[in-house]
């Protein structure tokens, strides 16, 4: 787990620096902040992958390019864990019920919206630059604006020109909703805590 979210973060800050000019202007706490904030949206953003390739299993995600979590790999998931004292049974139990409640709604709220690849691609810039909530300098706010609001103007012309939709405040609309459901957020930090607490993470 500790190499995925490695990875997944080290894959952040590459497509912000790639995708935002803005991005290299900022520090480097600040351009870590973002991505950790970010970090749980976009690993449930990622279901749209397992959605694709697991179409008729609403219960697994990919972990990583050649991995994937779903409740069939939960038994034996804590089974290489070298903290002893751990609450193994008690860990399982708790993961089992992750992937019941959080992994199989995210699935199925994306399978209800049947987003297409630009509105995919819209909602994983919209996620990075939702910073309201973040104490972040005015530099970087109105970055985040910008980048907002071309986001919107090139959805509305995706909606016109592709697709011949001009009533497409509803659409919008949609794709804000997908993005709240897909915000693992404090879920995610409750979860490592528990398992912490479980003995099964270190500090």
């Amino acid at each position: 787990m500790n190499g995925a979210c490695r990875f997944l973060l080290t894959g952040i800050l590459d497509f912000a620096e790639t995708m935002f000019p803005d991005f290299s202007s900022f520090t480097r706490d600040e351009q870590w902040q973002l991505a950790v904030s970010v970090h749980g949206q976009i690993y449930t953003i990622d279901a749209y992958r397992a959605e694709k390739t697991y179409p008729a299993d609403t219960g697994k995600v990919l972990e990583a390019y050649t991995a994937y979590m779903s409740e069939e790999v939960v038994d034996g998931f804590f089974d290489d864990c070298p903290n002893e004292g751990a609450n193994f049974e008690e860990a399982k139990k708790e993961l089992k019920t992750f992937i019941d409640n959080f992994i199989t709604s995210s699935r199925l709220a994306l399978r209800r919206a049947n987003v297409d690849e630009i509105e995919l691609h819209a909602i994983l810039i919209l996620s990075f630059w939702f910073v309201d909530c973040l104490q972040m300098p005015d530099e970087i706010m109105r970055a985040a604006e910008k980048y907002r609001q071309d986001v919107l103007r090139e959805l509305a012309a995706h909606y016109k020109e592709d697709l011949n939709l001009h009533d497409f405040a509803a659409r919008i609309g949609e794709l804000f909703m997908l993005l709240f459901t897909l915000n693992l957020g404090t879920d995610a930090e409750e979860q490592f805590e528990l398992y912490r607490l479980l003995g099964v993470f270190t500090d």
